[in-house]
């Protein structure tokens, strides 16, 4: 039982996204393109991708590059604790459930591991995208300035996104 209590207070550290796709709002003279990946330059436009759309915007036209909101911490680790106490019960519920479905006893010790794992599977499932979902708990980050284009020549602007932006 205390390793039980321990993997619970441990699982939302673990549930945690990780991403390593950034995304970006352009703000153009014209548009702002929210949640948009730059892919790759080709002459004086940029390469932007959003999901399955492929979009050519003008560098001349770009003022600034900012990243988007994100969740603070809190909101993460608070999400992520309630995503995690539900999931674990949601998940260890179901595998009892099932097991009764098989006209078995969960009570019998030997489906303590697999309710565990139950458990823990839907802790995880739960756990993450409470972590996601964690703004409405603690904030979100303001959105953080990656570039002010506003007084760079052309040649300044393709450089910095081709060595800071472009991976």
């Amino acid at each position: 039982m205390k390793r039980l209590w321990v993997i619970l207070l441990v699982a939302p550290i673990f549930s945690q996204e990780i991403s390593n796709d950034n995304t970006y709002s352009i703000y153009t003279t014209a548009d702002t393109l929210a949640n948009y990946s730059i892919n790759s330059i080709e002459g004086d436009v940029i390469i932007a991708n959003k999901g399955f759309r492929n979009i050519k915007i003008s560098i001349n036209e770009i003022e600034r590059i900012e990243l988007p909101e994100r969740p603070t911490l809190t909101s993460k680790v608070i999400g992520g604790a309630i995503g995690v106490y539900s999931g674990y019960i949601g998940g260890y519920s179901a595998g009892g459930l099932i097991v009764l479905i098989t006209g078995e006893s969960p009570l019998e010790p030997r489906f303590d591991a697999p309710l565990v794992v139950a458990g823990l599977t839907g802790a995880y499932l739960f756990g993450r995208k409470g972590s996601i979902k964690g703004m409405k708990f603690g904030g979100i980050l303001e959105a953080e300035i990656v570039a002010d284009f506003s007084d760079w020549t052309l040649d300044e602007k393709k450089d910095f996104i081709r060595t800071s932006i472009i991976k």
